[in-house]
């Protein structure tokens, strides 16, 4: 996985603080880091499953970075941008879709996905990275 996944998605999840923030009692993470470090870590099994050909791993994968990772951060994601939320859904289907279809064929389809999260959070919107280049500064 790419370097800064992990904190591409705090900026756009817009919880970006959590990461300095001790655990609750119990032990358990802040849920936006839980959720952040499930994405990362689930997306990477799913490309490594892909790459190896293992289609159903990687569609399992993609599923539990759906599930675990990305719906817990939905929240803070549709503050931004409602129909980016929509999108990177849609794009998870698709890469699920493909890994099941073609699992080394859906490589690129992995890799973008993870591409167009940390996009969105680099431009500050959750969706496309070309969203930058129309968005107004934050004041």
């Amino acid at each position: 996985m790419r370097r800064g996944f992990s904190a591409a998605l705090a900026v756009a999840a817009g919880c970006a603080s959590t990461a300095g923030e001790p655990a609750p009692a119990g032990g358990a993470a802040p849920v936006p880091v839980a959720a952040r470090t499930v994405l990362e870590a689930e997306m990477a099994r799913a490309e490594d499953a892909a790459r190896q050909g293992d289609g159903e791993a990687a569609a399992a994968a993609l599923l539990r970075a759906y599930r675990e990772g990305f719906e817990p951060l939905e929240a803070g994601l549709r503050d931004g941008d409602p129909l980016a939320v929509t999108r990177l859904e849609y794009r998870f289907g698709e890469a699920i879709r493909a890994a099941r279809r073609r699992p080394r064929g859906a490589v690129p389809a992995i890799e973008a996905l993870a591409a167009e999260v940390a996009g969105a959070a680099s431009a500050g919107t959750p969706g496309s990275a070309a969203s930058s280049a129309t968005a107004e500064p934050r004041r």
